[in-house]
């Protein structure tokens, strides 16, 4: 079991609060909003058209996960209220466009005191701004390190994702 780390955890738990979700802008280059974060509720677990998609991103990529789970929508619903919604050390945001269109997730897990791994970081859209996914790292290692605290920040990468070795 990884060491407690209360002040990060209840900080999860307010980003994760249906009642004020936190929201992350990313910007472009000339500093327009080109996407934002938002994390997954309780309340996106009946979201049929959410999880339909996650799981269709799930199982297009699937080969580069270490764990495989049913990537169908009940097992992705299950996986989604089990760890990012349930699991206090977890958060997935959802990338969604300006004009709401899904682009993908990405992660974060809280390893223990001022430790955060970034995790489950998938593009689920072809259609994303070019560089969209390396501003969304760069804003989440900031809210990482800015309004978590964290200290260490680590992410694993698999041999066959060449596009994220690229920019680690």
């Amino acid at each position: 079991m990884a060491e407690s780390w209360p002040a990060a955890e209840q900080k999860l738990a307010r980003a994760k609060s249906s009642a004020d979700p936190l929201r992350l802008d990313i910007r472009g280059p000339s500093g327009t909003v080109i996407a934002r974060m938002r994390p997954l509720l309780a309340s996106d677990i009946t979201d049929d058209a959410l999880v339909a998609t996650i799981a269709r991103w799930r199982e297009e990529n699937k080969e580069r996960f270490l764990t495989i789970v049913p990537f169908d929508p009940e097992g992705t619903r299950q996986w989604i209220g089990r760890f990012p919604v349930g699991d206090p050390r977890r958060i997935l945001f959802l990338v969604e466009a300006p004009d709401g269109r899904r682009l993908g997730h990405y992660g974060l897990l809280l390893n223990g005191a001022g430790e955060a791994e970034i995790d489950n970081t998938l593009r689920g859209a072809a259609d994303c701004p070019p560089g969209l996914f390396g501003r969304v790292g760069q804003r989440m290692i900031r809210w990482a390190i800015e309004d978590l605290g964290a200290t260490r920040l680590i992410v694993g990468v698999m041999s066959n994702n060449p596009t994220a070795i690229r920019h680690q």
